[in-house]
């Protein structure tokens, strides 16, 4: 609730003017009894979020009392209310500091719109000065937030600082990167710095109809339909007062889009068959693993980005972190050695230098991979170099003209061409194996299943 300290003489309108803040939001208006003089104090002051005042009163008069205002407190709101209507007077006033002029009678539509964008710019530069004061700092003030992600890298680490900085506030955030990079790790290092009760959920909307997508966040009312013998709650209730982590956005149907975006603006939902709207207490934080300039272009909706992607994360491909590769692939290989019970959880010189010179295109969830399936088939007898060998093609970084796709191809080959060719490619590599193929070319399960049933189709 916003406190409103009302300075005016005239007490009808002080009786009026309280009537309407109290019917146009959520708006606690202040009329002391006490002089003028008494309440500007920086203790007084302080307990306000905004102040009404009248031009023509008498000792200190509209302009002693702005003045004062704006020296003891100068980040206060104040909004001059009087029955003047003159535009040199606006503008004078204006330069003193006042945040608005508005003239007697006062037409509530206004007033709402008034009010309405100014709560709105005093949270952005309160967000702004916080996210500001953050960034500032070389040092994490909850390092153990981000203990599972392994990272010395200086991008890395700039995106801690910003994820604590933006964390306390209620707005959303959209993280973009490659498959395999750290999202999902990143959205629960968000909700653990942002300090929110409620739970952490997540949802892969990759390959996920309407109606699927509909249930699952919103939840439905008995009788929905066919089946819905029972009432369920959707993942906004389970997450409420905590953050929902929706993964794979892009991949979000058209009429799903619409039914997020009417949540952002409203911050109410509706379960499937109820016609009673609940709210949503929930941050969303959501990860799209494309550049934004080819979403865009896509079918997702321009209005509903902008509305996810309040904050933004960018988290940099693993080719970006080289100096990563080394830190992680001693973590896997530890982490895979103790679950096959060998003998070293030590890496061998061979495996680090065989994945310092790769390039990762499915990123840290393809090193896990690639150092997992190569200490399998060391306890099955094969040698690592050779398992490892195997899945770089032995000289990765080759890409000159003469040997690229055009060369692969016959011709400059369709973005679908090259889409098949991978998949196709990725099956044989790993005998059909869908997860595994998925790892390989960095795509989730869900999105690689959906590729290959399009592929299968034709």
């Amino acid at each position: 609730m916003k406190n409103i300290l009302i300075i005016d003489d005239d007490e009808y309108f002080l009786k009026s003017v309280s009537r309407v803040l109290k019917t146009i939001g959520d708006f606690n208006p202040v009329t002391p009894d006490s002089g003028v003089r008494s309440l500007l104090k920086e203790s007084v002051l302080k307990q306000y979020d905004a102040v009404f005042l009248d031009i023509h009163m008498p000792k200190p008069d509209g302009r002693e009392c702005l003045s004062i205002i704006k020296s003891i407190v100068p980040s206060m709101p104040v909004l001059i209310i009087t029955g003047e209507n003159s535009a040199e007077t606006a503008v004078e006033y204006l330069k003193l500091g006042a945040y608005d002029f508005l003239t007697k009678p006062i037409d509530i539509n206004r007033l709402k719109a008034t009010l309405d964008n100014l709560f709105l710019l005093k949270s952005l530069e309160e967000e702004l000065d916080l996210v500001t004061r953050h960034l500032l700092k070389n040092e994490l003030e909850y390092p153990e937030h981000f203990h599972r992600i392994i990272t010395n890298d200086e991008q890395m680490m700039r995106n801690f600082r910003y994820i604590e900085a933006i964390a306390p506030t209620s707005k959303p955030v959209m993280i973009i990167g490659e498959t395999g990079t750290g999202k999902e790790l990143a959205a629960e290092a968000l909700h653990r710095c942002s300090g929110r009760k409620g739970q952490y959920v997540t949802l892969d909307v990759s390959g996920v109809d309407d109606a699927v997508f509909s249930d699952t966040l919103f939840g439905h009312v008995r009788g929905a339909f066919t089946g819905a013998d029972k009432s369920r709650s959707g993942l906004l209730e389970t997450a409420a007062d905590g953050t929902i982590f929706l993964d794979e956005i892009s991949d979000l149907p058209e009429a799903s889009q619409i039914k997020l975006l009417r949540l952002l603006q409203t911050g109410e939902y509706y379960p499937l068959g109820s016609d009673l709207p609940k709210i949503s207490r929930a941050r969303i934080v959501t990860a799209v693993n494309r550049p934004v300039d080819e979403l865009l272009a896509g079918r997702f909706r321009n209005d509903l980005y902008y509305r996810l992607s309040t904050f933004k994360i960018e988290l940099p491909p693993l080719r970006e972190r080289r100096e990563d590769i080394d830190a992680l692939a001693r973590y896997f290989y530890a982490e895979t050695a103790r679950e096959l019970r060998l003998t070293s959880e030590e890496p061998p010189k061979e495996l680090l230098d065989i994945l310092s010179n790769y390039s990762f295109p499915g990123n840290i969830r393809e090193l896990k991979s690639m150092v997992e399936d190569a200490l399998l088939n060391f306890k099955l007898g094969y040698s690592i170099p050779e398992t490892l060998n195997r899945k770089v093609n032995k000289n990765p970084r080759q890409s000159s003209s003469k040997s690229g796709l055009k060369s692969l191809f016959g011709h400059f080959p369709t973005l679908q061409e090259t889409t098949d060719r991978l998949i196709t490619e990725a099956m044989e590599e790993t005998g059909g194996k869908q997860k595994e193929a998925a790892d390989i070319i960095g795509l989730s399960r869900q999105a690689f299943n959906r590729r290959l049933n399009i592929l299968r189709r034709r």
